[in-house]
C-alpha cells in the first residue's frame, strides 16, 4: 500500500500474539487495499528471525515447552533439598518447577539472589530452607541449559547483540500494536533496536493504577514516541470513539467511584444461573448485534474459565451457525473436534455417561450414516 501514510520501506509489527500480529494487516487487506512490506511478529519470533544467523554453528540444541519440566524431573531425580513427601506425583511437581525456574531465568533471577534473601533475618526456618533448595536447583537448571539450548533467553540476547547487523531490517520501521509484558532480556532487545531504527507504538490509555509499571511507561522512559492509529498506515482501520460509558468501564473499572453516571446502554450487566445459560445470554446478543448490521468477525466473546466455557461455546455456536474461532493460545482440547475425540476415548468401556456425552456433543452426522432407519 503506498499513499501519504506510507513510504516504502518495511514496516515491522510487534503484538502480544500470533493472532492479533496477523488481524490488523488482514483486516486492511479485506478493504480492498493493496498491503506490501508489512511483516507481523511476537517478540519472541522476531528475535528468533534476528538471532538464527548469530546462532548458527553454535551448536545449540533446539528448545520446546517440554525440556523444562524434563530438566526439572532429572533435579527432582538427584539431591534436592526440598521437603517433599514420597507419596507426592512427581509429574505435577515436575512442571510446577519448571515455570518457577523458567520465570526466574526469564526474569534474570540469580541463584546467588534467591540465597542471599534465604540469609536475611526475620524469615522462618522452612522458608528459608526452601529458598536455599531452590537457589541451588536454580543453579543447576542453569547449568543444564546456558551453551547447551537455543532457550528463549538465549535467542533474545543472541538477538539484540545482531538487531545492528540485520541486513533485511535496513530502513525498516518498527511497530509496537499494542501493550507487551517484557522481562529484561526482552527490555534489552527492543532498547537495542530503538538505537537502530524509528520504534514506534500505539497510544493505549492505562488505568492510573497500573501506569506507574505499565509498558507504556517504561516506553516513555526510552522515549518511544506514541501514535494513534488515524496516523499510521492503518487509518482506515481506526475505531469511532467509544460511548462514554465503554469509556469508563475502560479507564476506571478499578479506580474509586467518581463523576456522572453513564448510562448509556454501552455496557450491559448480565446474571444467570450457570455457565450453559451465560453462553445462550451471550449468543442472543451476538444474534441481536447481528440483526443491527455488526459482522461477526468484529465480535468477541472473553472467557474467564476456557476449560469450561470453551467447549459451551463452541458447541452453542456452531448450532447456531454462527461462526467462530477459538484464539490459538487456548489449549487443544477444548475444541469442539479434539474434545470429541478425547470423548471417544472415554467411551472405551462403554460406560453409559460417557456415550451418551459423546454421542450429543460430538459432530458426527449419525443420520447419513445410519439411514433412516
Amino acid at each position: 500500500m503506498m499513499g501519504p501514510q506510507m513510504d516504502p520501506w518495511p514496516l515491522v509489527l510487534l503484538a502480544p500474539s500470533q493472532a492479533a500480529a496477523w488481524e490488523l494487516p488482514r483486516r486492511l487487506a479485506a478493504s480492498g487495499r493493496a498491503l506490501c512490506g508489512v511483516y507481523p511478529f511476537k517478540l519472541h519470533d522476531f528475535a528468533r528471525a534476528l538471532a538464527e544467523p548469530a546462532l548458527l554453528g553454535q551448536g545449540l540444541r533446539a528448545w520446546d515447552s517440554g525440556h523444562a519440566a524434563l530438566l526439572a524431573a532429572r533435579l527432582l531425580d538427584g539431591p534436592h533439598g526440598l521437603p517433599l513427601p514420597d507419596d507426592l506425583p512427581r509429574a505435577p511437581l515436575a512442571r510446577a518447577l519448571a515455570q518457577t525456574l523458567v520465570a526466574l531465568r526469564r526474569a534474570a533471577i540469580a541463584p546467588e539472589r534467591l540465597e542471599a534473601i534465604a540469609a536475611e533475618g526475620g524469615r522462618a526456618p522452612e522458608d528459608a530452607e526452601r529458598l536455599h533448595a531452590l537457589g541451588r536447583l536454580l543453579r543447576r537448571f542453569l547449568e543444564s541449559v546456558e551453551g547447551r539450548f537455543a532457550d528463549p533467553p538465549t535467542v533474545l540476547r543472541a538477538a539484540a547483540g545482531h538487531a545492528t547487523r540485520a541486513k533485511w531490517l535496513e530502513g525498516a520501521r518498527l511497530l509496537v500494536m499494542d501493550d507487551l509484558e517484557l522481562g529484561p532480556a526482552e527490555r534489552e532487545l527492543l532498547a537495542s533496536l530503538a538505537k537502530t531504527m524509528p520504534v514506534e507504538r500505539f497510544s493505549r490509555h492505562v488505568p492510573p493504577g497500573l501506569r506507574r509499571f505499565s509498558f507504556g511507561a517504561w516506553a516513555e522512559g526510552l522515549s518511544l514516541p506514541a501514535r494513534s492509529m488515524g496516523d499510521t498506515v492503518f487509518a482506515p482501520l481506526a475505531p469511532s470513539p467509544p460511548p462514554p460509558g465503554l469509556v469508563r468501564l475502560r479507564e476506571d473499572l478499578f479506580e474509586a467511584p467518581a463523576g456522572e453516571p453513564a448510562q448509556d446502554g454501552s455496557v450491559e450487566l448480565v446474571t444467570a444461573p450457570g455457565e450453559g445459560a451465560e453462553a445462550r445470554a451471550i449468543a442472543r446478543r451476538l444474534l441481536r448485534e447481528a440483526k443491527r448490521g455488526v459482522p461477526f468477525e468484529e465480535m468477541g466473546v472473553i472467557l474467564p474459565r476456557p476449560d469450561v466455557y470453551a467447549p459451551l461455546f463452541t458447541d452453542l455456536l456452531q448450532r447456531l451457525r454462527i461462526p467462530c474461532r477459538l484464539h490459538p493460545s487456548l489449549p487443544l482440547a477444548t475444541g469442539r473436534s479434539a474434545r470429541s475425540l478425547l470423548l471417544l476415548f472415554r467411551c472405551r468401556r462403554l460406560a453409559r455417561p460417557a456415550v451418551m456425552e459423546f454421542l450429543t456433543f460430538a459432530p458426527v452426522p449419525w443420520g447419513e450414516l445410519l439411514g433412516d432407519e
